[in-house]
Order: structure tokens, then C-alpha cells, then sequence
């Protein structure tokens, strides 16, 4: 993991292991799988919700301060790969890469790679770099928490 680098870009790279099936892991990381396991995650599709979550997918999310726009640039069968603007605030990629630990195992490994856009997003590039593996465990303790069941339970569809 690199830190905040003066450019106000950084790379974020760790990952941990989740006790959930390989292909279920990957499905919690698409725009419909996150809502499982996302408080108020609610991706909207100015183009229409896709039955896959495809390259060239585009959905957008709100937080109380921020819209993010985000593109699928890669969909694999071990991984995502996203494009996100947070306007004003930050811009980057996102890759999750799912690979087996065990049949009912699966070690996730997130990237970030961040440029700030702001003062704010500066911040908020300093903030997640700085907490980055509790971030992470979070998401960890959060995917379990959702289990198998639900919309990343039921297959492939469904998840961005």
C-alpha cells in the first residue's frame, strides 16, 4: 500500500479472506450485489438497469455529499474492474480480484488508485489510505454478515 503521494494520487492495494463461496464473493462486488451487504447503497442506471453488469455499464450512487459515477471496465470471472468519478472530489479505478481460498472460501484482493480532485478529495484520499485495512475488514465482517443468501446468492445476475 502506497501513501498519499504529493500529486494527490495514491494506490491502495490489500485484500483478506471471506467465508463465502468464490462465486458468490464476486457477485457481492457488482452494483446490485453490493446492495446485500452496502447500507444505502442504491445504484441508478442512467441507461437502463442491465440484466449483467457489462464493460461499458454505467451507474451512479449518492452518499449525503458526494454523486459517484462509476463504468464496469472489465467483468471476468475472477474479477471487477471499475471506473468511478466522485465529483469534485476524487477520480480512479477500483479492482476486485476473487480467487479461491478453499471451496467455501474466497480471498478478495481490492486495489484503489486515486487521484484527488480537491482539497476534499485530498482528504478523503488521506482518510481511506490512512484506515485502509480496517476499511476493509469492515466490508469483510459486513459480506459474511450477508451470507449466501440473497441476490449474490441466487448467480451471476443481479450484481455490479
Amino acid at each position: 500500500m502506497e501513501g498519499l503521494h504529493p500529486s494527490g494520487r495514491t494506490r491502495l492495494d490489500a485484500g483478506f479472506v471471506v467465508d463465502v463461496p468464490p462465486d458468490v464473493a464476486l457477485e457481492r462486488f457488482t452494483p446490485e450485489g453490493e446492495r446485500d451487504w452496502v447500507p444505502g447503497w442504491h445504484p441508478e442506471y442512467p441507461g437502463g438497469r442491465p440484466e449483467e453488469p457489462v464493460p461499458g455499464t454505467v451507474f451512479v450512487t449518492r452518499s449525503a455529499s458526494t454523486r459517484t459515477t462509476w463504468v464496469v471496465v472489465e467483468r471476468e470471472p475472477d474479477r471487477m474492474r471499475y471506473a468511478r468519478v466522485a465529483e469534485g472530489r476524487t477520480a480512479g479505478t477500483v479492482t476486485v480480484v476473487c480467487a479461491p481460498a478453499t471451496r467455501t472460501t474466497t480471498d478478495v484482493r481490492v486495489v484503489y488508485d486515486l487521484t484527488a480532485l480537491s482539497p476534499e478529495g485530498r482528504r478523503d484520499v488521506a482518510d481511506l489510505a490512512a484506515d485502509y485495512p480496517a476499511h476493509l475488514e469492515g466490508w469483510r465482517q459486513a459480506i459474511e454478515a450477508a451470507g449466501t443468501a440473497g441476490r449474490a446468492g441466487v448467480g451471476a445476475s443481479g450484481r455490479a
